[in-house]
């Protein structure tokens, strides 16, 4: 067992230095670690940032731990998705991992910052589930897919929009489990 080799103080000193150091480097602006390099020059939210944010905020979540900017979180993802619906040409695990920074998001904020952010949320979450099911209603999977990363990815997305009140999402997708509700990452 991981915590009695090390000792649950190492642990915890790693996840408090962890978060503190999170929680310190975010750009409060968008909610995102905006670290690479052309984030010198490119300021908006790119789809690699809101990717990289994705395994960050997935542990937040299982440590129980707000998130730094929840509402600018939103904003910033929600800016980045396509026409389609989609934040990618295909549907994939970008769509959880966005869907996820949107709907767990949400949920953290304040009823008055939920109120102001309501409908970019639930925008954004509704144009991502028919983005995937018309990407699904329209093309035969082995042509959108050519290997096994991306089909889970965009099933999760559509898992994940159930975790957002009052969403209209079928009740099919409301009886699946959520990946996230068992494991820390994917």
């Amino acid at each position: 067992d991981f915590e009695r080799r090390l000792g649950a103080d190492v642990v915890g000193v790693f996840f408090e230095r962890l978060f503190e150091w999170l929680d310190r480097e975010v750009n409060p602006e968008t909610g995102l670690w905006q670290r690479a390099i052309w984030n010198w020059v490119y300021k908006k939210p790119t789809i690699i940032d809101m990717g990289g944010a994705a395994h960050f905020y997935w542990v937040y979540y299982r440590a129980e731990r707000p998130f730094p900017a929840p509402a600018a979180l939103i904003r910033s993802t929600a800016s980045i998705q396509r026409e389609t619906g989609l934040y990618r040409a295909e549907p994939m695990c970008i769509d959880f991992d966005a869907n996820f920074h949107i709907a767990r998001a949400f949920l953290q904020l304040p009823d008055a910052e939920r109120a102001e952010t309501r409908d970019t949320a639930t925008g954004a979450l509704e144009r991502n589930a028919e983005g995937i099911a018309r990407a699904f209603a329209e093309r035969p999977l082995r042509e959108i897919y050519h290997d096994s990363h991306g089909l889970p990815g965009a099933l999760a997305a559509l898992i994940e929009c159930a975790k957002m009140p009052n969403l209209q999402v079928s009740q099919e997708i409301r009886q699946w489990r959520n990946p996230l509700d068992a494991t820390w990452w994917l």
